[in-house]
Order: C-alpha cells, then structure tokens, then sequence
C-alpha cells in the first residue's frame, strides 16, 4: 500500500535544512502578506542538452502566493511539442504484508507524533524555548491543548503551517495539476519514478518510533528562529517564483524553515536502522538516471521537479552538468554554436551560477 504519511514526510524533506538564525531582541514582526495576485508567469523553464534533445525543466515550490493565477506562455508551448512528461519523484512505502493487514496499522501510525510516557511540550523544552513557542502558538494557533502533548517537530510542522496560511500563501503547489491536465489532453506518455521501499516490521518499528527520542529540540529551536527573526524569506521566495526572478530563486531557494526538522525524523534510530534516512538521495539519483535515458530516447520532453532539487548545491542542475550535458537558465540566452558563443560557455544555469 502507499504510505501518504511517510511519503509526505520524505517530500517535505526534499527542501534543504534551513540556516540557524539568531534570537530576535526586537518584538517578533508579522509575516506580512504575500501581495502578488492576478496571472503569473512562474519562473520559466530549464533546459538540460545533449546533441538535438531537450529536457525542459519547471521547478515547482510550495508555499505559493494563494491568489496568484499561474499562466506559463512558455510551458504551454513546450508541453505542445513535447513527447513524453518525466513526472516528479513519488515513493511507493508498504508493509509487505498485504494492503488489509497494514490498514490495520493506521490508529498506531496516527499516535507516533505524540510524545512517549504522556509527557508534554513544557517537559522536554528548556523553559525559555517553550515560552517562545507559547507565544508563537497563541498568536497563530490558538488554545490548542492537544499539540503540547506533540513531539517537537511534529508541533513545528503545525506552526509553520499555520504562519504560512496566515500570510497570504498556499501550500498548494499548481504545477503538477497544470502539467498533468496537459498531458492528459494531449495524450502524453508519462515516465514515472517512483522509489519502493518495503518496511517488513512495519508494526514493530511503529512501536519503537513511539518510544524512540527523537533529537528534534535543535530544528524545533531552529525552527522558531527562522519564524520569529526572518519569516519575511518566505514571502520573498513565494513572490520571486511568481514572478520568475530567478535570480532571487537561486539565493532564497532553502529559506524554508519546515525542512529543518526532517533530519531528526529520518536520522532517528529506528528509521535509519531500516534505511528510510537514504530515500530522498535515492530517490534524486533514480530521477537523474531517468533523466539520461529520456534525454537519449527523446527529442522533447518536459519534467517537473522541486525547486530545491534543481538548485541545491549538489542537486539535478549540477549533476546533469557534471555529467556533460549542457544546462540552460531561464535567464540565460541559448546560443547555437555553430553561430555564436556556446551556451555552455555562456555559463550553466546550475546552481550557484
């Protein structure tokens, strides 16, 4: 069966971990609303080379500005030439044991985000920490008694979520919905990737995961940092996809304070024991190869990926470069090289750049 709690926390994992900021001495700012509404053209399109084929590559990113109405001219176009759509990375996570017998395991799975022996957040946070989140909490939460009986990164995870809503943004991402309405009207084959992963004692790590600590205080700290002392990155990311500056994209693209707590979630013992902490690498090397094969079988194709992904210092854009093909930004002019400066010499959109 397909696991959405765990694949969403390996998704959510995708961004890299945010920076650690310092502790405000000013009153905590208001995360000011995202002000981008009306049709949008996104952040265009990658491209990725290799003789006379072509990968066209859109990042998507969540959060988004919510009014925003995306239109892009540009992957309209490239989807109306294109033969094939390379999907986003998905996970496929099963027990082994057969779809009833793992359903069975859902009341489990939804008490592992509570803290083990009854204890409460004010029992595992310094008290200075726990009066900040209390602070955070009244003005984005409300009375909420159930989430202080939360693991720290679960309770960070909530609040994030909160602030991001409160600011004007959208969680939901509109890429993958656009380019699979494309596809479907036009009869596009899709190249899936999705990474199986089986966990055979599935009811026995459960257990263990609900005794388990977990070393989440640190990304719970980190977490409110960000919240408190710089929330208005997010904004600027939101906004800079919107409006296609990708310039600002490639510095603000893991100003995500939500992907700080992941490390905690996968780097647990029991989870690392049963090889959960290498899925997300696993899954950007199985797209990658997918990506060579594609671009050797055919002459167009359009992938979508997270942003992130694209970005990261060692990410897709990087790698494909590495690996000697040649990586366009939607900023950069593409030069044919029979009449003007390579494309490659005019310098990679790869990260960094």
């Amino acid at each position: 069966m397909r696991t959405c709690v765990l694949a969403s926390l390996l998704l959510f994992g995708a961004i890299t971990q945010a920076s650690a900021l310092p502790v405000p001495a000013t009153p905590l700012p208001t995360l000011a609303e995202v002000e981008v509404a009306g049709v949008m053209p996104g952040p265009g399109l990658w491209q990725v080379r290799r003789d006379e084929h072509v990968l066209w590559l859109i990042g998507s990113l969540s959060p988004v500005p919510e009014r925003m109405q995306w239109q892009s001219d540009e992957l309209d176009a490239r989807l109306a030439e294109a033969d094939a759509i390379l999907s986003t990375p998905s996970f496929s996570v099963s027990t082994g044991r057969g779809r009833l017998h793992a359903l069975t395991l859902l009341p489990s799975a939804l008490g592992a985000r509570k803290l083990p022996d009854k204890q409460t957040l004010a029992d595992v946070l310094a008290p200075e920490l726990h009066a900040r989140w209390s602070v955070l909490k009244a003005e984005h939460i409300g009375r909420d008694r159930g989430i202080e009986r939360w693991r720290p990164l679960f309770a960070a995870q909530k609040l994030h979520r909160k602030v991001i809503e409160r600011a004007g943004l959208s969680f939901e991402s509109p890429v993958g919905g656009y380019v699979d309405k494309a596809a479907k009207g036009r009869k596009l084959p899709r190249i899936p990737v999705v990474l199986e992963f089986t966990i055979g004692d599935s009811r026995q790590a459960l257990k263990e995961f609900k005794q388990a600590e977990l070393d989440d205080i640190d990304c719970f700290e980190r977490t409110l940092q960000r919240l408190e002392g710089d929330v208005t990155l997010l904004s600027e990311r939101a906004r800079a996809w919107a409006t296609g500056d990708v310039d600002a994209l490639r510095t603000l693209h893991d100003s995500d304070p939500a992907s700080a707590c992941i490390g905690a979630l996968v780097n647990s013992p029991v989870l690392r024991q049963r090889g959960v902490d290498e899925l997300l690498a696993q899954a950007q090397a199985r797209w990658v190869d997918a990506a060579e094969r594609t671009l050797a079988e055919r002459r167009t194709t359009v992938g979508v990926v997270p942003m992130a992904w694209l970005l990261a210092d060692e990410g897709i854009l990087a790698t494909l470069t590495a690996r000697g093909y040649r990586v366009i930004g939607p900023d950069e002019a593409d030069f044919d090289e029979a009449t003007g400066p390579a494309a490659a010499d005019a310098g990679p959109g790869a990260p960094g750049s």
